[in-house]
């Protein structure tokens, strides 16, 4: 990722030396925070590269889900995971791993569609990946068990009708277009 380099240095250190010294001192804070916590201070951060691959099994209603990623990218990446009962993934369903890349849990015996992506907390979602390439293939032994899935309701900033956002591709959502206020 970029780092902070400030205008007028060279000329900062000919007038003043040790204004200069103490601007460098703020700069290379800044840059060393921004590296810890994968924020690009000059830019919007990029999302980490997609993910190699998924592999999901199923086997009386318990999935088992499994990310490779042979790709370069920094700590802090998070993978996700959705699932859906509609190849299209209009009612996906979103499970933050964190940095795992492995998730087992009882869905039923299914049929459900997978993706998953990873994203940093500050960047938009890498492109999904699906089980079985391409579009994907479903996965279960049919025969659902418990009630019909509910509307997905997206995650992060994204909203209920977008999916495969992750912590969302936009810094914030409001009613406004404005950035929410802390306070």
């Amino acid at each position: 990722m970029a780092n902070l380099n400030p205008r007028n240095m060279a000329y900062i250190r000919s007038i003043d030396p040790k204004l200069h010294e103490a601007l460098l001192d703020i700069v290379n804070a800044h840059n060393n925070i921004a590296r810890q916590v994968n924020a690009d201070p000059t830019s919007v951060t990029p999302p980490p590269p997609k993910i190699s691959g998924l592999n999901v099994v199923e086997k009386n209603g318990v999935f088992d889900a499994q990310i490779t990623d042979h790709s370069e990218f920094n700590r802090g990446a998070s993978y996700l995971l959705e699932y859906s009962d509609t190849p299209n993934f209009q009612n996906a369903h979103t499970v933050h791993l964190g940095p795992s890349r492995n998730w087992r849990g009882n869905l039923g015996a299914g049929p459900l569609h997978f993706r998953a992506y990873s994203a940093y907390g500050s960047s938009a979602p890498s492109e999904p990946v699906y089980h079985g390439g391409g579009s994907g293939i479903v996965v279960g032994s049919g025969g659902t068990v418990g009630p019909p899935m509910q509307q997905g309701m997206g995650s992060g900033t994204g909203s209920a009708t977008q999916t495969a956002q992750g912590f969302g591709s936009l810094p914030y959502r409001s009613s406004t277009g404005k950035a929410p206020t802390r306070g």
